[in-house]
């Protein structure tokens, strides 16, 4: 499902179509592990989102900025065993 005015383009990818079916128009997300940010912008342009990503790879974090999307490049440690949470 997308947005009137949403772009062909964005609707091709289907992880991002079917990722996009879980969120709820106008949500706040936080996208953790971002890459370029491509995600954000199709839940932007698909579900009117708004949101942050999070992203460790300063190539990745460089290509997001390129693009005008809003990434931190921090580190969010997480311990190597879920059951110690």
């Amino acid at each position: 499902m997308t947005m009137p005015g949403a772009p062909a383009a964005f609707s091709a990818r289907p992880d991002f179509v079917a990722i996009a079916k879980w969120i709820k128009p106008n949500a706040h997300v936080l996208d953790l592990g971002c890459g370029d940010g491509s995600l954000l912008r199709h839940l932007r342009d698909a579900r009117g989102v708004t949101g942050y990503g999070m992203e460790i790879d300063d190539t990745k974090v460089l290509a997001a900025r390129t693009c005008g999307r809003q990434t931190d490049p921090w580190h969010v440690p997480v311990p190597a065993r879920a059951d110690r949470l």
